[in-house]
């Protein structure tokens, strides 16, 4: 164990000799056994050291953080006292933990909201005082969305749910294809028309298609990775100017276990989900900058009408589980993550299963979907 550390740790500290002097030589104590100064800075550690993600690139990414954290700059002359640096850090992580997003009063708009996740995505913020604007392609199911949230909110003001913890919220709709730029700008217009602003994007619309590639054709790839990926990227992309405004904002895209590991027989739908896990790990890093936040819900298979709207299916096969997590579920999960401000959220002990196999043991993987997968 103890080598194991001063391995890691004299592996971050190779190649920067200022570093190792300003730090001292590694001391022990009786209670952890671990060395004196990387102790002081284990969240870095649990985030860097990932089996089979330690490179060249890592040790510069280490060496940058912890002396751009701790304020130890080569050349600059630059040496807090340790007390200092353990002041400021114990400070900054009270400040991270007690950093809370409430979702009273945040203007949101919210994409796919007429049945599965998004519907209880809607009636869960609007319960805690959020303020909607839905959109589908299904305009009397968003009706019927935007009177039950109504009706809800009379119960409360009227005192028959005085009882209630929740707060009323309101909700507008607008029906429409969210893959048409006109509509995705009318989207953004009503939201400063009506609320004069946005503090939450969550992009919520999705397709699928199942079958095998080789059969599938060049209009079902397009549609797929049209509504999972390029209109979600381009809605963000006309959100941010009213973001950068915004009160603790937040963009949430709403992906899936599949975009982690890939399945066969749904070829068209990992892509599209692998297209938007790789933009919301790049545009976490971007938008960071400018305080805005970005969370990534990784769901597995949800009991919802999912499959029932699929583009395509030639497998003759039926893709609902049992074990199916309600969408409700996933929208708790979800509505936790936000006022949390979590990177990311991996769903159901099956989907973290996948994923960790995956990193772990990728040949098995491969091999177990090759003989199960299909």
């Amino acid at each position: 164990m103890n080598g194991k550390v001063d391995f890691k740790w004299n592996w971050v500290c190779k190649g920067n000799s200022d570093f190792r002097e300003k730090l001292g030589p590694s001391r022990r104590d009786a209670a952890g056994g671990l060395p004196y100064a990387p102790r002081r800075f284990a969240g870095y550690w649990h985030a860097i050291f990932v089996p089979g993600h330690v490179d060249s690139l890592g040790t510069t990414i280490a060496y940058r953080m912890i002396t751009a954290r701790i304020g130890l700059h080569p050349g600059t002359g630059k040496d807090p006292s340790w007390k200092s640096t353990v002041t400021t850090l114990q400070h900054n992580q009270s400040r991270h933990m007690m950093a809370k997003r409430r979702i009273l009063g945040k203007r949101i708009l919210l994409t796919g909201a007429s049945s599965g996740i998004g519907w209880h995505l809607a009636l869960q913020l609007a319960q805690q005082g959020g303020r909607l604007l839905v959109t589908a392609r299904r305009q009397q199911q968003l009706a019927e969305l935007s009177h039950l949230i109504h009706a809800e909110n009379y119960q409360m003001q009227s005192g028959a749910a005085k009882d209630c913890q929740h707060s009323a919220g309101d909700c507008q709709y607008l029906a429409g294809d969210i893959t048409d730029g006109d509509f995705r700008k009318q989207l953004i217009d009503q939201m400063q028309v009506r609320y004069g602003g946005l503090d939450i994007l969550i992009n919520n619309a999705g397709v699928g298609a199942m079958g095998s590639f080789a059969e599938s054709s060049p209009q079902t790839l397009r549609q797929v990775m049209e509504v999972n990926f390029f209109a979600p990227a381009e809605l963000i992309r006309l959100s941010l100017p009213m973001l950068r405004l915004g009160q603790d904002p937040i963009v949430v895209n709403v992906s899936s276990v599949l975009g982690h590991r890939a399945v066969p027989l749904k070829s068209e739908y990992c892509a599209s989900k692998f297209a938007m896990h790789g933009l919301s790990d790049s545009l976490r890093a971007e938008l960071g900058q400018e305080n805005i936040d970005l969370t990534l819900i990784s769901p597995s298979t949800t009991d919802s009408d999912f499959f029932d709207h699929a583009i395509a299916d030639s497998t003759q096969r039926t893709w609902k589980s049992k074990h199916a997590m309600a969408p409700q579920k996933v929208a708790t999960a979800s509505v936790r993550a936000i006022c949390k401000g979590s990177h990311e959220v991996i769903l159901t002990f099956a989907g973290k299963s996948l994923v960790l196999l995956d990193r772990m043991l990728p040949t098995i993987a491969d091999n177990a979907m090759k003989r199960w997968g299909q």
